[in-house]
């Protein structure tokens, strides 16, 4: 694996694989202060840095700081010379040591769901998962710390393994998902993650603001714009992706379509081109996708054509 610095800067622009990801969570709950600084200096245009000498480089960093010239370097050098420069202010001798004496994950385990369903895997706590498809878990094989930690990118649900003595932790983009033994899902995107929880408790905490709220059984939180809020569980089907279990109430057909799909592997295509004022009360377990469709024909009244082993459904 790359050394830190390389890594820190694969995160600041958004580049990092999921095992590197890890690594920078290591390396910010280590160094929370080190890890602030280089983000904000990051950051800052104009920096260009050749020196190694400490004091001598420092004084040229400020300088560039206040200067702000226009010619900005590629940003992979950047943050080798700002690393460079301001590591003997920045980096204690521990973290120096830790890292560069080979930051490797030597018995990480990486999961990537590229089937059709849901994938289910067992730790070695006990703890269950279930990782939706187009999804990604990293975990190691043993756990070695006070805590259980694992990264997830994409959907999962978790089943966790009651250990009060070692808090299991889940980290996605954005969230810090810390519990004792409980059961919930987490479906974490790009611009906006949501976790609901069916038992137990759950603490969730901003990894930008460090808000943090508390859920109990039937509540959900959600992050949107670095926003975190929390409300009671009203959204029936949000482990339909795994049971295959959907129960809709006067639903309107595009949310029905939608949440079919998380199922159904996307195979179902509402024509936009029509406008749909039918909704949808029914319900389905595991379901035939034929069926699904037929019981949706007969009650929107609407007709499906097959073209690429999807269906497209449009008005009569």
């Amino acid at each position: 694996m790359d050394d830190i610095y390389n890594i820190l800067a694969k995160h600041f622009l958004g580049e990092t694989t999921i095992i590197e990801k890890k690594a920078v969570f290591e390396f910010k709950s280590n160094n929370p202060v080190e890890f602030k600084m280089l983000s904000e200096l990051w950051n800052k245009d104009g920096i260009e840095i050749h020196e190694f000498d400490s004091a001598k480089a420092w004084n040229e960093f400020k300088r560039k700081i206040e200067n702000k010239p226009k010619n900005i370097i590629p940003r992979y050098k950047k943050i080798h010379n700002i690393a460079a420069a301001i590591a003997f202010l920045l980096i204690t001798a521990i973290s120096i040591i830790y890292f560069y004496n080979g930051f490797i994950f030597s018995d990480e385990i990486l999961v990537e769901n590229e089937s059709k369903g849901s994938k289910q895997i067992e730790l070695i706590d006990g703890t269950e998962i279930w990782i939706s498809r187009n999804s990604s878990l990293s975990y190691s094989e043993e756990f070695v710390k006070n805590t259980r930690e694992v990264y997830l990118e994409g959907k999962a649900f978790f089943k966790v393994s009651e250990n009060k003595n070692h808090p299991f932790i889940v980290y996605t983009d954005n969230l810090t998902i810390t519990v004792l033994g409980t059961s919930f899902n987490i479906n974490s995107a790009a611009n906006k993650t949501n976790i609901s929880v069916k038992a137990g408790k759950v603490l969730v905490e901003s990894q930008k603001t460090e808000e943090k709220i508390v859920l109990n059984p039937n509540q959900s939180a959600t992050l949107e714009n670095e926003k975190l809020t929390s409300s009671e569980t009203t959204y029936r089907n949000y482990l339909s992706w795994m049971t295959g279990i959907f129960e809709f109430n006067n639903t309107p057909i595009t949310d029905v379509i939608a949440d079919l799909n998380t199922y159904y592997n996307n195979r179902l295509i509402l024509d936009q081109s029509f406008k749909y004022d039918c909704n949808l009360t029914a319900k389905f377990d595991g379901a035939d996708l034929k069926q699904v469709i037929e019981i949706i024909e007969t009650t929107c009244v609407l007709k499906t054509v097959i073209e690429n082993n999807q269906f497209i459904i449009k008005k009569k």
